[in-house]
């Protein structure tokens, strides 16, 4: 969709002013026969029109090719440009990342083939698209916003996971390449992840080679995401995929509507030793309900394995003062696939509900989030917490895919910021865990100073 002649620009202007608005609504399931994965993207899927959406189904996708756009910085922006016309403009994409972070799937994608998009020439029928919303080409990744460049490295190892795509050659230009053909392009059976400009290299630049360069070797680092996609059609098994909603509110409200196949990530085993920043806990005492009680003044109405879960996360975290903030704290059981913070200490039967389907350090985890809610509505320290963590939130964006877009969900993007931004902070060695999880912790990337620096203030030792 790059570098429009002016002549055709022109047309399009000219075809514009002399037709009325059009207003595009979603399509409709695809008409490919097989089994639809999703990659816990949203999904706003355009209308059928051969040259937008012509319903056709390729093979099984080998390659992954990043472009950027020139202008389009949104992507509802570039869905509104696919669709706003009701012929289409003999361009599309399956996926587009916005400067915001903002991941969108416009064509669907299958267990073993995805729709064809009109995004690159000669390779539409065993390719991925995604356009990551720009001005022009990005010289490397320090130009790009780290919201975006994030959710893109989270796409394209969700789809590497789910289609077994490698990165491929770290080679980055067309030259010296053994996947280079005499004309420039690339093989169509060679696979990896490729940028437009290596499949069009007479007349297309995009996303730009020293940015494909830092892509590609942040892949080589990270590898494909586990768990890369949950199937909701059809046969097979599902990959596992978290699916965990937690949010603040009323106990009155409903709850939010979990997606039909929606599973939660009930990974076994002892939880291991979390790698927060205090000790080592003793050994599970035969009481341990009771123990926590008596040290930290919190009541866990919870499973016995899970219990002994969190003797372990609360020691692991002690030194920091943030238990004690939230002392009185009762957390009770349910069997939803999800948990909630209803209340502050002293307020009702149970301040937080949490779901008694979760098990491993990704229960640790997931409590210490949701204690994270308590502690930012209910105690001094954590409210001036909140508020450095929201100015961090400002200037960086959300940390996880989950604080940038609720999963589609209706949360407090903020709040949930704050609250992944402690739990992941106190426990290092836990990967994004909602919106389909699989990507590494984003303090890992280096990213996030600001949402760093506000974790410790906040938590760091003190006791």
């Amino acid at each position: 969709m790059k570098k429009i002649s002016l002549f055709l620009f022109t047309l399009f202007i000219l075809v514009l002013t002399s037709q009325k608005a059009f207003a595009a609504s979603p399509g409709g399931a695809t008409k490919c026969s097989g089994t639809v994965i999703d990659l816990g993207i949203e999904k706003k899927l355009l209308p059928f029109g051969e040259l937008m959406r012509p319903g056709q189904c390729g093979t099984k996708p080998n390659k992954i090719v990043v472009h950027t756009t020139e202008g389009i910085t949104s992507a509802d922006g570039l869905w509104d440009y696919f669709a706003d016309s009701p012929e289409g403009r003999y361009a599309s994409t399956q996926f587009t990342v916005g400067k915001d972070g903002k991941a969108l799937q416009m064509l669907e994608t299958l267990s073993d083939k995805a729709e064809i998009g009109w995004a690159v020439a000669g390779y539409n029928g065993n390719s991925v698209s995604i356009e990551v919303g720009h001005t022009g080409d990005y010289n490397s990744k320090a130009e790009a916003p780290a919201m975006q460049y994030q959710s893109l490295i989270e796409l394209i190892r969700k789809l590497m996971g789910a289609y077994n795509i490698p990165v491929g050659d770290i080679e980055y230009t067309t030259s010296n390449n053994s996947d280079t053909q005499s004309d420039g392009t690339i093989k169509l059976e060679s696979t990896g992840v490729f940028g437009h400009y290596q499949l069009s290299p007479n007349s297309r630049q995009d996303p730009g080679s020293g940015f494909l360069r830092d892509v590609r070797e942040d892949l080589k680092a990270l590898g494909p995401a586990s768990g890369s996609g949950t199937l909701t059609s059809g046969s097979g098994s599902a990959s596992s995929t978290s699916c965990v909603i937690t949010k603040v509110g009323d106990p009155k409200d409903p709850p939010p509507p979990l997606p039909a196949l929606c599973t939660s990530n009930t990974s076994s085993g002892s939880g291991g030793l979390p790698a927060g920043p205090c000790q080592v806990a003793p050994p599970v005492p035969a009481n341990v309900k009771q123990a926590i009680i008596d040290k930290w003044g919190i009541t866990l109405n919870l499973p016995d394995d899970q219990i002994a879960l969190a003797w372990g996360e609360f020691y692991q975290i002690d030194c920091t003062g943030f238990l004690q903030d939230i002392k009185g704290t009762t957390i009770g059981s349910w069997g939803n696939a999800y948990a909630q913070q209803f209340s502050c200490p002293g307020a009702g039967d149970a301040n937080i509900q949490f779901s008694n389907q979760w098990s491993g350090r990704f229960m640790q985890t997931i409590l210490v989030h949701e204690m994270t809610h308590v502690w930012q509505n209910c105690s001094t320290n954590g409210e001036q917490n909140k508020l450095d963590n929201d100015a961090a939130f400002e200037a960086e964006g959300g940390l996880t895919m989950y604080s940038r877009t609720g999963c589609s969900f209706n949360v407090d993007l903020s709040n949930e910021d704050h609250a992944d931004t402690i739990a992941l902070y106190l426990n290092p060695d836990q990967g994004e865990l909602t919106c389909g999880g699989g990507a590494p912790n984003p303090f890992s990337t280096g990213y996030y100073p600001k949402h760093k620096a506000s974790a410790e203030k906040g938590v760091s030792k003190k006791l």
